[in-house]
């Protein structure tokens, strides 16, 4: 495996880690953001390894996961992720502050988009 997709996969596990021990503590939006970015780095290590080539610079992992021809489950729940990006960040986006939009249920839901994007994309990896 090549290092740089070790990096990637190393700081995927890491925020995926964190997305958790934010949702746990109530730290809905940064569950949110870290949900996303786990998903979205895992995905593209896994086009780094199995595609060999530089994954698009872009924060929609729908399209990523399209790179990887990803079953229809796995592009539903990166479809769900795919505005956590923006939205946990923002707060002229929604016009409140993430903070007050995300709530335990909005925030779990993203945590298991996540979830079954980052499991599927391990599993292509093969880790």
């Amino acid at each position: 495996m090549r290092e740089e997709t070790k990096n990637w996969i190393e700081q995927a596990e890491a925020d995926f880690i964190n997305a958790k021990d934010s949702l746990d503590n109530g730290k809905y939006y940064l569950s949110a953001f870290l949900s996303q970015q786990a998903a979205e780095k895992i995905v593209k290590a896994a086009i780094l390894e199995i595609v060999k080539k530089t994954p698009p610079k872009t924060h929609d992992i729908e399209l990523l996961c399209r790179e990887l021809k990803a079953e229809e489950n796995v592009i539903k729940a990166a479809r769900n992720l795919t505005p956590a990006f923006i939205l946990s960040r923002y707060p002229d986006i929604i016009k409140i502050p993430p903070v007050r939009f995300y709530s335990k249920e909005i925030s779990t839901e993203i945590y298991k988009s996540a979830k079954e994007v980052f499991l599927w994309a391990r599993k292509k990896l093969r880790l």
